[in-house]
């Protein structure tokens, strides 16, 4: 049955949730809960991880040392270890 004004992004979730739901069919609420916890658990998951990539990604390029003009390599790097 076509819904009106679905999108065809909308028409392709429905889909995707009517096979999962075919393929693992839903016994009682506890099967509902335990589905939602893991679709959440999922997606905090996946949120969580791409935060953290690209936060590690900015502090490390942002926060490297460059050797000072006049200064010797060996120098530079007992500093920075100190640092």
């Amino acid at each position: 049955m076509a819904r009106r004004n679905e999108s065809p992004e909308g028409k392709r979730r429905r889909e995707l949730v009517q096979g999962f739901l075919k393929e693992n069919p839903v016994k009682d609420p506890n099967d509902i809960q335990e589905l939602m916890k893991e679709m959440m658990r999922q997606v905090l998951q996946g949120g969580l991880s791409a935060e953290l990539d690209e936060e590690v990604s900015v502090n490390t390029s942002a926060q490297i040392p460059s050797v000072p003009e006049g200064s010797t390599q060996a120098a530079w790097v007992r500093s920075v270890a100190i640092w």
